[in-house]
């Protein structure tokens, strides 16, 4: 789930209906009844403020153009955002592995194999490429293999702050395209998240 204030409200919200009981669209008496809902929420958190970390790198990146590097900001922000994308990561090891050994809710597991991904699409005006991404997994009922998708891009950001760490630690930047990349996919992740929250929405 993607949850707003992310991976919940906002990112992944509403993925906990596929286990148990369900939820009821991330609130608090929800997650505290649904331990998927719960992790979702708490990991869209994590992921959340990496994703703020990330902007202030850029912005520092950016500021490179009118002042040298502050390099003691640099380092301090690159390693918040290390220390919260790793929470989310952790996070969603303990979901994954919850998720599987939870019993699905068949009837909201129906609705999403049901659903008309097409119409939502375009009522919507999704980007086409990720919101396949999204289809991909709901329409095959398949919230763990959602899941894990998002875990995987959040290993390639931990890999990409990582990378500008070890240049950072030099007082050094690496190539501009780390900075892209790093920019991209976590925009990518939390689209994919907010996408897969609406239909989820739209389902319950």
């Amino acid at each position: 789930m993607i949850a707003t204030p992310g991976f919940s409200y906002t990112i992944l919200n509403g993925s906990g209906s596929g286990s148990g009981t369900g939820g009821d669209g991330g609130s608090a008496k929800a997650a505290a009844a649904n331990p998927v809902e719960n992790l979702v929420i708490q990991g869209a958190i994590y992921y959340l403020q990496t994703c703020s970390d990330i902007q202030a790198i850029l912005k520092q990146v950016e500021l490179q153009g009118f002042k040298a590097v502050d390099y003691t900001e640099m380092r301090r922000l690159v390693d918040e955002a290390l220390d919260q994308v790793k929470s989310a990561r952790l996070t969603y090891e303990v979901l994954l592995k919850t998720i599987a050994e939870t019993p699905s809710n068949m009837v909201f597991i129906q609705g999403l194999q049901n659903f008309d991904y097409g119409t939502f699409m375009k009522e919507n005006g999704l980007i086409e490429p990720i919101f396949k991404k999204v289809e991909y997994y709901l329409c095959r009922g398949d919230i763990g293999g959602l899941l894990a998708a998002i875990y995987v891009e959040l290993k390639k950001i931990e890999g990409n702050l990582n990378l500008i760490k070890r240049f950072v630690d030099i007082e050094r930047l690496p190539d501009l395209s780390v900075f892209w990349k790093l920019n991209e996919t976590s925009a990518a992740a939390l689209i994919f998240g907010s996408y897969a929250t609406r239909v989820f929405y739209a389902v319950n």
